[in-house]
């Protein structure tokens, strides 16, 4: 890390592969948590000995679906005042259950917004990393995360689509009509190739 002194680091997780079950043990989730922890002291500890890197550092929220795991977490990693930011990271939902659009985040946003955000500094941002859909990353910024990747977005450029959303129009606002078929035409025209 202080070799190529990025600007970001993520430190490395402890969780259950790729998503933590509904049945993960408090065992489980206690290692979890407890050696993702080890993973951002070890990580901090390396910057303190190079004073001269000027890398942030996240740490990672973890707790899978235990409030109680979370709660700790989050007063664990929190307390490391040298971590500049937090991955909100192992509580999805378990691979049966997941959209693999990435919208269906209901549940995951609320759980950000009700038991994670209000337990972490407001003054340090918040990481959400992973391939969302547009819906999503609007759920979870209104909850309180600051972070995004852009995964999505860069495979839909990729492809060469757009993102889109549908825009309502409020009453009164019908002298605009005329300008959005050009709008739709130009992204139609751009997004296609």
């Amino acid at each position: 890390m202080t070799d190529n002194d990025p600007s970001i680091n993520q430190t490395k997780t402890n969780r259950i592969f790729f998503q933590t079950p509904p049945e993960a043990s408090a065992k489980r989730l206690s290692k979890s948590v407890n050696r993702s922890v080890e993973l951002l002291d070890d990580c901090l500890g390396v910057l303190d000995k190079d004073g001269d890197c000027s890398t942030a550092v996240f740490g990672a929220i973890e707790g899978g679906r235990s409030a109680e795991w979370r709660r700790r977490s989050c007063e664990l990693v929190s307390s490391r005042r040298r971590a500049a930011g937090f991955l909100l990271d192992g509580f999805f939902l378990a691979p049966e259950e997941e959209d693999p659009s990435g919208e269906d985040l209901g549940e995951v946003a609320r759980l950000v917004r009700e038991e994670v955000s209000p337990r972490l500094p407001e003054d340090k941002p918040r990481a959400f990393l992973g391939p969302l859909g547009p819906r999503a990353v609007v759920e979870l910024a209104a909850a309180g995360v600051d972070v995004f990747d852009s995964t999505y977005a860069t495979d839909c450029a990729e492809k060469g689509w757009a993102l889109t959303f549908p825009f309502p129009r409020r009453e009164g606002e019908e002298r605009y009509d005329s300008h959005f078929p050009i709008f739709y035409k130009q992204i139609e025209t751009f997004s296609h190739k």
